[in-house]
């Protein structure tokens, strides 16, 4: 390949030994699936649901940011927390999660490759959608209104988010969770 992209220059003696190096010390490994199901869209419960899919190969352990590193996910990103719904959707293409009538939303993207596009967006005109850069990670928190007279409490709004879309995938972590009105 060397010869023909550089036109017939003899190849570097620093890119054989890289590419016996590499060859010597290859070895295979199990076979893994490279495609996740995707969900079927909220419908169980009225009030809504999460889900995604994923059309790309699987990231493997090396990819070498935590954003793909379930252990630190867990344990930093990612904690499980006491909510009526939550979500953890390891190496994703694409996910959502849309639910109504809630009072407060916990969100966390975490993009292991390229650059992934969060959008949030919840009835009273909060949210925003943001470029998640590979290896870093995007959150967004929110709590609705209080009023004694308008609702008497919190008063719930309905909430819609994504990152990428099954048109546009790239692999990301997406959790959060959320509280009902």
């Amino acid at each position: 390949m060397w010869e023909e992209l550089a036109h017939g220059l003899p190849v570097p003696a620093e890119l054989i030994a890289l590419q016996e190096r590499l060859t010597t010390s290859y070895q295979p490994r199990e076979p893994v699936s490279t495609k996740r199901t995707k969900r079927p869209p909220p419908g169980s419960d009225p009030r809504g649901g999460a889900g995604g899919g994923n059309d790309l190969p699987t990231i493997e352990s090396w990819c070498g940011n935590g954003c793909c590193d379930y252990a630190w996910l867990t344990a930093n990103l990612c904690p499980s927390l006491s909510y009526d719904a939550s979500w953890f959707l390891l190496d994703y293409g694409w996910s959502y999660a849309n639910y109504n009538d809630i009072f407060l939303y916990h969100g966390n993207v975490c993009a292991a490759w390229g650059t992934s596009t969060y959008s949030v967006w919840l009835g009273d005109g909060s949210g925003g959608t943001w470029s998640v850069p590979q290896a870093t990670y995007r959150n967004f928190h929110w709590l609705a209104a209080f009023s004694i007279f308008w609702c008497a409490g919190y008063c719930g709004e309905d909430m819609t988010s994504s990152v990428n879309n099954s048109s546009y995938q790239q692999s990301h972590t997406y959790c959060g969770g959320i509280l009902f009105d």
